[in-house]
């Protein structure tokens, strides 16, 4: 009894369709952090360190900012600016100014928090009244805290502080 035979055409078809099925098309991993790419797009998804499925376009977005119109507080003291869920980023992009007409400098300190406990600091830098900075630093935790020290002097300092994240 003969079978008929399928076309050899169709049987390359099949064959190629279970190979790209089966190879995927890159995937690259860094420390605890799996990170899995689309070698023909930018779309690219990763495994958090909680084991969470995050996909994303490699986009930045806004991930803080002080309240439109700056903080103002009084010069020589202290303010906790915000607490800052990283948990998302692999790197974060801080900017801030220090508005024109401020008492005194202001000193930031962007410190790795866990639960209530600062643990190190990540970044610290002084502004002067009316300069701003910004850069980039990879994120090694879940939660940062930015903290303003203001300088002694008389009168007010006011601040812009934002964070973007990217992934």
């Amino acid at each position: 009894m003969n079978r008929p035979q399928l076309p050899r055409s169709v049987t390359v078809l099949g064959a190629v369709a279970a190979a790209a099925i089966l190879v995927p098309t890159a995937a690259s991993a860094t420390g605890s952090l799996v990170t899995i790419s689309d070698a023909s797009s930018s779309n690219a998804a990763r495994v958090s360190t909680d084991g969470r499925l995050k996909t994303d376009a490699g986009g930045t977005e806004l991930a803080f900012r002080t309240p439109a119109g700056a903080v103002s507080f009084p010069a020589g003291t202290s303010r906790l600016l915000g607490k800052v869920d990283v948990s998302d980023y692999s790197r974060i992009r801080i900017m801030a100014d220090e508005r024109a007409g401020s008492a005194s400098n202001i000193s930031f300190r962007v410190t790795t928090t866990e639960g209530n406990e600062l643990v190190a600091q990540l970044a610290t830098f002084t502004l002067t009244p009316h300069s701003q900075r910004t850069f980039v630093v990879d994120v090694p935790t879940k939660v940062v805290s930015i903290y303003a020290d203001a300088a002694p002097g008389s009168g007010n300092v006011a601040t812009d502080f934002l964070v973007y994240g990217s992934r």
